[in-house]
C-alpha cells in the first residue's frame, strides 16, 4: 500500500513511517469516507476527466456526472501537478493529493478549488488557484419499464442569450469558454443586461526576489445581450507595497461573451525592497452607460537573495 499516492503528499506521507498499517487504514478512510482516492486498483467506473489547460484554466469549469462516477484531474502542462481541495459539505470529498481521484456516491453539487504547478521560465514555478464544480445526478434505476416516447412537437428554437463567439482582439487574451456555456454556469438572462467578474488572480511564484520576474494572471467571465456583439475591457494591473503603487499597466481588449484568461510577465526592479506585495487587477467594461466593472487582489513576497 503506497499511502503518499491516494492522500496528499504534504500531509501524511510522514504517517506512513510510524503508523501501523491497520492504524493508518482506519485514518485514511476518516479522511476521505464520501470518495474514492487514486490506487493502483481500479473500481471499474467510468471516469471523467477535468484538465488544467497549459496550466492555467479549468476544462470543463462544471462537470456534470452520475452517482458511481470518478473524476480524475490533470494538469497537462508539462512537467505540471494539480491538487483538488473541496469545499466542507456534506458528501464532498477531502483534500486530494497529486494525480488525484475521487469517486462520488451521493447526488449533490460541490464546489471546490484547483492548485496547479507548473514550471516556468528560469526554472520558476508558475502557481495557478482556480474553482470549479461537480454536479452529481442520481442514476436512473434499473429494471424500469421503458416509457412511451412523446409526441413530436415543432418547437420554435430558443432566442439566443448572448451574441455569437468573435476571436479577441489580442493574442494574449485566451478563450476559456464560449458564450453561451458562461452564460450557462451562471444562469445568466439577457434583461440582467451587461456583467463582468473575475473569477481569479495569482502572482507567480509566490516569493521571488528583487529582479526577478513575477507572472501576472487573472481569469474573468463577461456577459451582455446578443445586441452587444462585441464589448472593449480596459484592464488595470497594479502592484503596490505599504498602499505605495509602485508599477501600474493599463491595456485594452475587444472581447464578445465569455470567459477569458490573460497573463503577463513583469521584471520587479533589482532595488526593490524587501517585503509583503500587493497585485490588484482592476477590469471595466467601457461606454455601456453605467459603470460596470470588478476588481480582485493576490499577494507576493520578496525575499532577500
Amino acid at each position: 500500500m503506497e499511502c503518499t499516492r491516494s492522500i496528499s503528499h504534504f500531509h501524511i506521507s510522514r504517517l506512513c513511517e510510524v503508523l501501523p498499517r491497520a492504524l493508518l487504514a482506519s485514518f485514511t478512510f476518516l479522511l476521505c469516507a464520501s470518495c474514492t482516492l487514486s490506487t493502483n486498483q481500479s473500481t471499474g467506473a467510468p471516469v471523467r476527466t477535468v484538465t488544467i489547460k497549459h496550466g492555467l484554466y479549468i476544462e470543463p469549469v462544471t462537470l456534470e456526472l452520475n452517482v458511481g462516477e470518478q473524476v480524475s484531474w490533470v494538469n497537462d502542462a508539462p512537467g505540471g501537478q494539480v491538487q483538488v481541495q473541496f469545499k466542507k459539505v456534506e458528501g464532498a470529498p477531502a483534500e486530494l493529493g497529486f494525480s488525484p481521484v475521487a469517486q462520488f456516491q451521493r447526488p449533490g453539487r460541490y464546489a471546490y478549488s484547483v492548485t496547479a504547478i507548473s514550471p516556468g521560465v528560469g526554472g520558476d514555478r508558475v502557481i495557478t488557484r482556480l474553482e470549479g464544480t461537480i454536479i452529481v445526478r442520481d442514476t436512473p434505476a434499473s429494471g424500469t419499464a421503458a416509457e412511451a416516447p412523446p409526441s413530436r412537437v415543432e418547437r420554435q428554437p430558443p432566442l439566443p442569450v448572448v451574441a455569437a463567439d468573435l476571436p479577441p482582439s489580442r493574442l494574449d487574451v485566451v478563450r476559456v469558454k464560449g458564450g453561451r456555456d458562461a452564460a450557462t454556469s451562471y444562469g445568466y438572462h439577457p434583461q440582467q443586461g451587461v456583467l463582468i467578474k473575475i473569477e481569479s488572480v495569482a502572482a507567480s511564484p509566490p516569493e521571488l526576489r528583487a529582479g526577478d520576474s513575477v507572472l501576472l494572471q487573472v481569469q474573468y467571465t463577461i456577459l451582455a445581450p446578443p445586441e452587444r456583439s462585441q464589448m472593449n475591457v480596459k484592464e488595470v494591473w497594479m502592484i503596490s507595497r505599504n498602499s505605495q503603487e509602485l508599477t501600474r499597466l493599463e491595456k485594452q481588449a475587444t472581447v464578445t461573451s465569455g470567459t477569458y484568461a490573460i497573463q503577463y510577465r513583469v521584471a520587479l526592479p533589482p532595488d526593490a525592497p524587501e517585503g509583503s506585495y500587493t497585485l490588484s487587477t482592476l477590469l471595466e467594461v467601457l461606454a455601456v452607460g453605467k459603470p460596470t466593472e470588478d476588481t480582485g487582489t493576490t499577494r507576493f513576497a520578496i525575499r532577500r537573495r
